[in-house]
């Protein structure tokens, strides 16, 4: 099972979003939350295909098919030492982040 954190930038709905930091600054808040979803988890990430971050997730990861969200606007996939996996669309104004469930029953 795969939980699904998706966060709009561009809307800027999402309490935990903050502005985008500028060059240099740091890409994290002071609650450890990124500030710059395009690069959501630093230093470590790995730019990698679709298909390699569902190989070095550990889970099938799928491309969402919307105006918003398709192959089309995927900028940049990324995966985390942590096995976590982001998808970033349209340069940055959304971003998709997954990661596997700490649970074994959803119900």
């Amino acid at each position: 099972m795969v939980l699904l954190v998706a966060v709009a930038t561009v809307i800027g709905l999402a309490a935990a979003v903050a502005a985008c930091s500028g060059p240099g600054a740091d890409p994290r808040s002071g609650s450890g939350l990124p500030t710059d979803y395009s690069h959501p988890f630093g230093p470590h990430e790995q730019q990698v295909s679709v298909a390699q971050a569902a190989s070095l997730a550990g889970f099938p990861v799928q491309v969402p098919n919307s105006a918003l969200a398709s192959t089309k606007t995927l900028s940049k996939v990324w995966v985390s030492p942590a096995h976590q996996v982001a998808l970033v669309f349209d340069h940055g104004k959304l971003t998709i982040m997954m990661a596997s469930a700490i649970y074994h029953n959803a119900a």
